[in-house]
């Protein structure tokens, strides 16, 4: 005849967010995280019959969960207060059921030893996340306080126990890897019935007393977002004035309007301000950059994250599809309005890679009149290690007319502080790459070219160069200057002009800027273009 076993204090603690540490029944519960309980669970005690197995009082114990959000994401049990004299305890069998019966699992049975033992106030963690399943055969003896994996040996039963008039009828046996707690009830809903069958293998086992707690972790389910990000303006200067620009991250879910969490703008990877509130699904910075801002390319991106205490949405960022901001130097303006400066530095990678940074280099060009006569381009301040020669140079105008007035030129010999000019006046071409020279400081030369080239795009979404098109000046075809950038309208600019250079060299280049000066047939400058507009936060 099957004996029973007395099961006080079962406890069935469904925890939800976070898996939390084995804790007491009710202590601290939340919206998205609680410890609940079933009561106490007896089984009395039999005599050897070889009946079917003995069911435990009350059959199943029931635990009500309510108050909760989202779904079950993980479980992990405790048995407490385990007393059991002079028994085997591989006949206890123990079963889960999810609220409604839409989810079973058989998760301790035939396990602790074939033999018999005298337990006394024990406890056991189960746990998908242990390191191992419970022992289990002759001497085989659990450890007091250990955590295990759940585990139905049905192996050493003969097959998975069934519970008599349990809803379902069947359930799967835990087996210590792919089938467990969160296999199993991972995305149920925590709120109504959870029922726990308990029964005893039949082999005339002393009678006992034994605690329950079982502690289910569950966690909210967040609905999906999406993160996207958007500035205006586009292009601004990293000084006053015009110097600021609006980011705004729009956040969408199939969820519902995202009316919580909050934004995090970062600018090439640093953070830009501090999170920003969303509402509404959108999020805004007014992002003001000062003079140590560097040239150039800045890509933005955000990330959104729902930090309510009751979370419904998932965090997202849009790192995979940045948004660019060009940011440029303002313009100095000299020589009576016809010289147009950009003082910024251009720095020209080691790494063979082609890459100058920023890429282009903007000037703003504005105040003249009349129709443009000549173009001067003049490089200032060169620090070069290998030779001009690997330089290849694109003037780009406001229309996107394109002039390459240096490719494959300028001979072989390294410089420091070199300034030269580029000019449809100049009286000599600059050398091939054969001899080791160099441009003459301050000297005037024309535009040559001894191949073609094509300048890569650098990923740069914004202002990259035209890739095909160029005007090539002699000795590759006879453009100049002045016929290339005839047509540009001087009078209401476009846009910015754009100097690209190239290198493929590998040398670790600098320049200081550049300088374009205009003649044209009538007419002066007197300003430089403005673009952007205020905003209300520095970043220097």
């Amino acid at each position: 005849m099957r004996l029973h076993l007395f099961f006080s204090a079962g406890l069935l603690c469904l925890l939800a967010g976070v898996q939390a540490a084995y804790g007491a029944c009710g202590s601290g519960n939340t919206s998205t995280s609680g410890t609940f309980c079933s009561g106490t669970i007896t089984t009395p005690n039999t005599t050897s019959d070889n009946s079917a197995p003995i069911v435990a009082s009350p059959y199943p114990a029931p635990i009500t969960v309510s108050g909760m959000s989202g779904a079950v994401s993980g479980v992990t049990v405790t048995i407490s207060g385990w007393n059991f004299p002079s028994s085997y305890p591989y006949t206890l069998e123990l079963m889960l059921v999810s609220p409604g019966g839409s989810q079973a699992l058989v998760f301790f049975a035939g396990n602790c030893g074939d033999n018999p033992q005298s337990l006394s106030n024990f406890t056991l963690n189960l746990s998908d996340s242990a390191s191992g399943i419970p022992p289990n055969g002759y001497n085989q003896d659990c450890t007091n306080n250990a955590t295990y994996k759940p585990y139905g040996n049905s192996s050493f039963l003969g097959g998975c126990p069934t519970f008599a008039g349990a809803t379902p009828s069947t359930a799967s046996c835990a087996n210590g890897s792919t089938v467990g707690f969160n296999s199993t009830f991972t995305g149920v809903s925590p709120n109504g019935t959870w029922n726990v069958y308990a029964e005893i293998y039949d082999d005339q086992e002393m009678q006992g007393t034994l605690s329950i707690n079982l502690n289910l972790t569950t966690e909210v389910t967040q609905s999906a977002t999406t993160t996207s990000v958007s500035v205006n303006p586009t292009e601004i200067f990293n000084s006053s004035p015009n110097n600021s620009s609006t980011f705004t991250a729009t956040i969408t879910s199939s969820g519902g309007t995202v009316n919580e969490g909050e934004v995090q703008f970062y600018d090439n990877g640093a953070t830009a301000g501090t999170p920003v509130a969303v509402s509404g699904g959108q999020a805004q910075l007014d992002d003001i950059y000062g003079s140590a801002t560097a040239e150039g390319l800045h890509q933005i991106t955000a990330v959104y994250t729902d930090n309510a205490s009751n979370p419904k949405f998932e965090t997202s960022n849009n790192n995979s599809n940045p948004t660019s901001l060009f940011i440029d130097n303002h313009t100095v303006v000299s020589n009576n309005g016809t010289t147009f400066c950009n003082p910024g530095t251009i720095t020209i990678s080691n790494t063979g890679s082609d890459f100058t940074s920023p890429y282009p280099q903007h000037v703003f060009v504005n105040g003249l009149s009349g129709s443009l006569a000549g173009v001067t381009l003049t490089f200032n301040n060169i620090h070069e290690t290998g030779g001009l020669d690997d330089w290849k140079v694109l003037l780009v105008g406001p229309d996107g007319t394109s002039f390459a007035p240096m490719t494959f030129a300028g001979g072989h010999a390294g410089a420091s502080g070199l300034t030269f000019n580029l000019s449809d006046t100049g009286t000599a071409l600059l050398a091939t790459g054969t001899p080791n020279t160099a441009p003459t400081n301050n000297g005037t030369y024309q535009p040559t070219a001894y191949g073609t080239y094509t300048w890569p795009t650098q990923n740069q979404p914004v202002f990259a160069p035209p890739q095909s098109g160029y005007n090539y000046p002699q000795t590759v075809n006879n453009a100049t200057f002045a016929g290339t950038f005839g047509s540009e309208n001087l009078n209401t600019p476009s846009g910015p002009w754009s100097l690209y250079i190239s290198d493929e060299g590998g040398d670790s280049d600098t320049v200081g800027g550049y300088c374009l000066t205009f003649t044209v047939n009538s007419g002066v400058a007197t300003a430089t273009s403005e673009i952007g507009r205020a905003s209300c936060r520095e970043r220097v």
